[in-house]
């Protein structure tokens, strides 16, 4: 470590910020991530904090770290647990109507020959 950090000593300072944005910050789970707070309210009469990612991608639900909570398995490693991803092609529809945000899921491999389509609900946060 010590004799690669001597051999890059002498590099310019912007291009030693473009190898570190490049392979540190472009490998971060959430790098291009948009987050937006929210509660996924569940079939199971389930309300769950989650975190709901948009990219370039699809969409990724992820729980959130709420103050007060056993979330400490997440924190201390530093990452989100992933509830569910959705690429594009497999995302039906999306809308959005007074704070609540439904994402409809076409059939994919996830599912049986009797559910067609998976609907997601969340009841969003005023703040982010």
């Amino acid at each position: 470590m010590r004799n690669s950090h001597y051999s890059k000593r002498k590099l310019h300072p912007k291009v030693a910020e473009q190898n570190y944005i490049r392979y540190v910050v472009q490998e971060m789970q959430d790098f291009g991530l948009h987050l937006i707070s929210g509660t996924w309210s569940r079939d199971d009469k389930i309300e769950l904090s989650v975190s709901i990612g948009i990219s370039l991608n699809g969409i990724k639900i992820f729980e959130r770290s709420v103050e007060g909570k056993n979330n400490q398995r997440s924190r201390k490693c530093g990452k989100r647990l992933l509830y569910e991803a959705f690429d594009w092609v497999e995302i039906e529809n999306i809308y959005f109507s007074k704070q609540i945000l439904c994402i409809v899921v076409r059939k994919s491999w996830r599912m049986n020959l009797n559910q067609p389509r998976l609907k997601f609900k969340f009841k969003m946060d005023s703040r982010k």
